[in-house]
């Protein structure tokens, strides 16, 4: 029987990524790998992720509950991610391995999984030729996707930047509360994607955002900083999260990206820049107690194998050429990433969700199920948020299928957990 995953994989657009995506592997989860496999395969790794002192040390899978808060902490020397399919919450985690590898395992399989990936099933990666392939990867599939639900190309059915100036994004699902989402539960008001630390939230549908990110009354709350360009900001993610979390990561670095722009032949020049916290106070007052509190609970968090995660820095992405056509950037402009700012999407979400914004801005959307297309599409923390993503005036409390759905897959899931529990 035909389903997504074979419609996807039978479509000549695929064949460049299929070439790449590791034999067995979902190329849909993979595809939400690709920023940690490509920060890996650098040296990086993630501050809220346990290291143990054993590298090749693997926690049993079994009975874990999934939907629970930190889970990723519990699993030491794998990141935990998600995969985009919202019937289904298969889990991976991929972590270093031995002798230059990497190794992906399912820790958590469905029924409704059109892969049929199984529990502990196990990919191993050549770390020296991830970083490309990820990146690759992560360019191609959103466009194979796109061709292979609609039979054209993205940049065939809208013009410009705007992708979502038709669409509405909400958060449908709160599974844990996170940095982003700091309650568990949905207010009646319509809730935006990118959340603000005030308890009363604004009806308001999502837009470009202002300059700089900041909260617009007029467009909404933006999906990514200020109005930079959504499909270059997918493109560059990888980068983006491999500096974050670069082997040295107190190491003030900078980078020259240089990218063809999404559907054109032009290319965009950018510059990427690590900023830590002191710098940007320079000339102001220091708080030399609280920083020499922190440096002392971080080196002792260090001898421990604590996993902590220390937000201490400015991402700066500077505009320095662009050729593309109707595109956002202009030359000279800066943009910061910091992810203690709520003043849009959660990047690595955004990340997740944009090969189906894509789609959604023609109309189209995932046929998870025999169904129609569904609306929701959850960011890669399979502890996250899952969002709803429909036509602007269109809310999640209109798409009662959807939730009734949802709801139910997470009943499921919990059965699920139960049988394992019992069997383990």
């Amino acid at each position: 029987m035909r389903n997504y995953l074979t419609e996807l994989k039978e479509n000549p657009a695929y064949e460049a990524a299929n070439a790449l995506v590791p034999e067995g592997l979902c190329p849909f989860l993979f595809y939400n790998l690709t920023p940690y496999v490509h920060t890996l395969s650098r040296g990086g790794w993630f501050g809220w992720v346990k290291r143990h002192k054993n590298p090749l040390y693997r926690k049993a899978s079994g009975g874990m509950d999934f939907g629970k808060s930190r889970v990723n902490r519990l699993f030491p020397n794998e990141v935990l991610v998600r995969c985009p399919n919202p019937r289904a919450m298969v889990v991976a985690g991929v972590g270093p391995w031995t002798d230059g590898k990497m190794k992906i395992r399912i820790l958590r399989s469905h029924e409704a999984c059109a892969n049929n990936h199984r529990n502990e099933e196990e990919f191993i990666l050549d770390a020296r030729n991830a970083e490309e392939k990820a990146l690759s990867v992560n360019a191609l599939f959103p466009e194979a996707l796109g061709v292979s639900v609609t039979g054209k190309t993205p940049w065939e059915q809208h013009n410009g930047c705007n992708i979502y100036r038709t669409l509405n994004v909400e958060a449908a699902e709160i599974i844990s509360p996170c940095r982003y989402h700091p309650s568990a539960s949905l207010p009646s008001a319509l809730l935006p994607s990118a959340l603000l630390p005030s308890t009363s939230l604004p009806s308001t549908s999502l837009g470009t955002g202002g300059t700089g990110g900041k909260k617009d009354e007029k467009k909404g709350l933006g999906l990514i900083p200020g109005d930079f360009c959504p499909h270059v900001f997918a493109r560059i993610y990888p980068r983006v999260l491999a500096m974050m979390y670069e082997k040295d990561r107190r190491a003030e670095t900078s980078e020259k990206l240089e990218i063809v722009h999404p559907g054109t032949d032009k290319k965009v020049t950018l510059s990427l820049k690590k900023i830590f916290r002191d710098a940007l106070r320079a000339g102001k007052p220091r708080p030399y107690g609280k920083k020499l509190l922190r440096n002392i609970f971080k080196k002792v968090c260090e001898v421990m194998s604590l996993p902590v995660d220390f937000l201490d820095y400015n991402l700066e992405i500077e505009v320095l050429q662009t050729g593309a056509d109707k595109c956002s950037l202009k030359e000279g402009k800066k943009y910061t990433v910091n992810l203690r700012s709520k003043d849009f999407l959660c990047p690595a979400a955004f990340h997740a969700i944009y090969p189906y914004l894509l789609l959604a801005s023609t109309g189209h959307g995932v046929k998870w199920s025999s169904e129609e297309a569904t609306a929701l599409s959850p960011c890669p923390d399979c502890a996250g948020t899952v969002y709803f993503i429909g036509e602007r005036g269109k809310h999640r409390e209109e798409n009662n299928q959807d939730t009734r759905y949802n709801n139910q897959t997470r009943n499921n899931n919990q059965n699920s957990i139960t049988k394992q529990e019992e069997k383990w």
